[in-house]
């Protein structure tokens, strides 16, 4: 079977502070042997555009600052 990630999964998928770590991870380890998994250049490039923004990692208590 093939997977296709989405902008969110690959940043779930990268990040370990994302809320849905664990489960895309999980997700991924269970089907690793069983399919490919593709990303199209729109969802690379989302995940370039938000995994760099500077406040995507900012905690709670540093939102709350700004």
């Amino acid at each position: 079977m093939n997977y296709l990630f989405d902008a969110d999964a690959l940043l779930a998928l990268g990040y370990a502070g994302h809320p849905n770590h664990s489960k895309v991870l999980a997700f991924y380890a269970a089907h690793a042997g069983a399919g490919r998994f593709y990303t199209t250049p729109i969802t690379e490039l989302a995940f370039v555009r938000i995994g760099t923004t500077a406040g995507y990692f900012a905690d709670l208590a540093t939102a709350q600052a700004v």
